[in-house]
């Protein structure tokens, strides 16, 4: 039987114990978990976050998931054919509304750009697969964290710092909760300027078979042009979610019909 590098072990142990944990992870705990000492310990998350797999909270020395792991997780997300399936649609909303729209899911706690559309306008918002931006700041990440439950979005709340980016940005947790309430009230969410000065976004859920809300389509561009017919450029993000719902339901049919083939 080959040997195990045991180093090699306790790194996985501590990236997996992270990533499935719902809060941020002490290094105490971790060390508690392993058996091994905190010296023992700082260096095997040393590592990790020198390699990017790894991150310390803000404001405090507990660990979270590093942008390393969400490259990884978005290239094998892009593998799948439910990202092809949507591209369409996305493109078509880019060009609908002439604002630069994309396709998110919700990774730790931010919000995950898998697929973009550019606006072909001079002045636009761009945005790349593989970026992340704060989930109670921006429309997507409102559209994403109206399908959880109460308790878990209070949960998720708690467990995030709610970073305040402009005046606009709601940083209260009974604040962003209300909001939320409304977002599930109209079907769309807004962002008015909480995220970046000058600059909007309106954003929808996009629902499985189960209606578990599994990822969040929206458009982004200056304030000026986004929120001038907000009721036209709603009514168009709500569209193209609905679309991508609608095609996913049929494709998946289709694989289960067929056995998983």
């Amino acid at each position: 039987m080959p040997k195990q590098i045991q180093s090699l072990e306790r790194g996985l142990y501590i990236l997996n114990s992270i990533l499935l944990s719902p809060h941020p992870v002490s290094s105490s705990e971790l060390a508690r978990q392993l058996g091994v000492h905190k010296s023992t310990l700082s260096h095997l998350t040393a590592t990790l976050i020198e390699q990017g797999f790894l991150e310390k909270e803000p404001g405090s020395a507990r660990l979270l998931p590093g942008n390393a792991v969400y490259r990884i997780a978005r290239a094998m997300f892009m593998a799948a054919d439910a990202i092809e399936t949507a591209r369409p649609f996305i493109e078509k909303l880019a060009d609908d509304t002439g604002e630069t729209s994309h396709l998110c899911e919700l990774r730790g706690r931010r919000v995950l750009f898998i697929l973009n559309s550019d606006s072909k306008m001079s002045l636009r918002v761009q945005t790349e697969s593989g970026m992340s931006e704060a989930a109670h700041s921006t429309a997507i990440g409102k559209a994403l964290l109206s399908g959880l439950p109460e308790e878990e979005a209070v949960e998720f709340l708690k467990s995030t710092e709610l970073e305040k980016y402009t005046d606009s940005t709601l940083t209260g947790i009974s604040d962003v909760l209300e909001e939320l309430k409304n977002v599930r009230a109209r079907g769309y969410a807004v962002d008015n300027e909480e995220q970046t000065p000058g600059m909007g976004c309106i954003a929808a859920p996009v629902r499985d078979k189960s209606g578990k809300v599994v990822a969040a389509v929206g458009i982004s561009g200056p304030v000026a042009r986004v929120f001038v017919d907000d009721a036209n450029m709603s009514a168009k993000v709500k569209e193209c979610a609905a679309e991508i719902e609608k095609k996913l339901k049929q494709k998946f049919a289709g694989v289960a019909k067929n056995g998983g083939r």
